[in-house]
């Protein structure tokens, strides 16, 4: 699941394809949970005193690792605010989001790794607090496996007309020693919805979009920038009504994509002082001009039903021949 969605998608098991241990997951914002008392799935039109969906088997689970500490002092006055020394590594992914806090000072932050090189760990952004020796580094990711048995009915399926989830996931659990509700959307699909944009894809319609890229987008080539555009493109698609999963054009996703992350890039340098006003006003007609053309036109081939087939749609023309 992307980090810049809280819907998650599923797959449909078809014939025991894919794979049945599917999960069910969430980063509880508040931070580590100590208990989860449990979790429970409902149809999104279904209220909280009907009987919820057999979405789940097992038990819920707090990820163990990372769950370590600082070994040495962290923190913007340190001569590297982006370096970590941890006293363990085991579990530290890059691209992961992570809870750093120091109970001395009761400063905490959410930190999202860049690299990590057995203890010695970079981050993506600068720290804005001081850390000691011993300050705690924490996954809150939790995690409940999702029912094979219910991930292959048919019926289960997401409907693709509708841009709103069709599940809604409710974690109760207790952080901080309050208890605490999360609720995040789901839906099971036949395909994930995705862009399918690499960083050399947008430089090669924009040349030097790699070489433009902040010094924090460096280190993975701005795929967190085109993560955030395909999030941009999402949440326009509902604006208008339009689920995103139902597109079948790669393409023309892939062209939304590049034509957003590239107006995004251009609007965040103009907003830090940057002479590019008449380059972001041309990247937003072409992002306006891009997105009209394929998505309010209805010209792109979208999947109905949920079931994997497309649907060319193409406008009623103004002017047709008469015999």
């Amino acid at each position: 699941m992307s980090r810049t969605r809280r819907t998650q998608e599923l797959l449909l098991v078809v014939g025991g394809v894919p794979a049945a241990d599917q999960h069910l997951e969430i980063e509880p914002e508040d931070g580590r949970p100590s208990a989860i008392a449990q979790v429970r799935v409902w149809t999104l039109g279904a209220s909280d005193t009907s009987d919820p969906e057999d979405a789940t088997t097992g038990v819920a689970a707090i990820d163990t690792n990372p769950n370590t500490t600082l070994a040495a002092a962290a923190g913007r006055s340190q001569p590297d605010p982006t370096a970590l020394t941890l006293t363990l590594a085991t579990g530290v992914v890059v691209g992961r989001r992570y809870l750093l806090a120091d109970d001395n000072t009761q400063a905490r932050e959410w930190v999202e790794v860049a690299e990590a090189n057995g203890t010695a760990v970079r981050l993506r952004h600068p720290l804005i607090n001081d850390y000691s020796i011993g300050a705690t580094f924490v996954t809150a990711r939790c995690t409940i496996q999702a029912s094979p048995s219910w991930l292959a009915q048919l019926a289960t399926l997401s409907p693709n007309v509708h841009p709103a989830p069709s599940y809604r996931v409710k974690w109760e659990m207790t952080v901080g020693g309050q208890p605490r509700v999360y609720v995040r959307g789901l839906d099971v699909v036949m395909y994930p919805a995705s862009h399918g944009v690499t960083p050399l894809d947008v430089d090669d319609r924009h040349p030097g979009f790699l070489d433009r890229l902040p010094p924090n987008h460096t280190k993975d080539q701005g795929r967190t920038l085109i993560e955030a555009a395909y999030a941009d493109v999402v949440r326009e698609m509902r604006g208008d009504r339009k689920a995103d999963q139902s597109l079948r054009d790669p393409e023309l996703v892939a062209d939304l994509v590049i034509a957003r992350v590239h107006l995004n890039l251009l609007a965040s340098a103009q907003s830090r002082g940057a002479d590019v006003t008449e380059a972001t006003d041309a990247a937003r007609d072409n992002w306006r001009q891009t997105y009209d053309q394929a998505i309010r036109s209805d010209v792109a081939a979208v999947d109905v039903s949920g079931g994997g087939a497309a649907t060319s749609i193409a406008p009623t023309p103004l002017f047709r021949r008469c015999r």
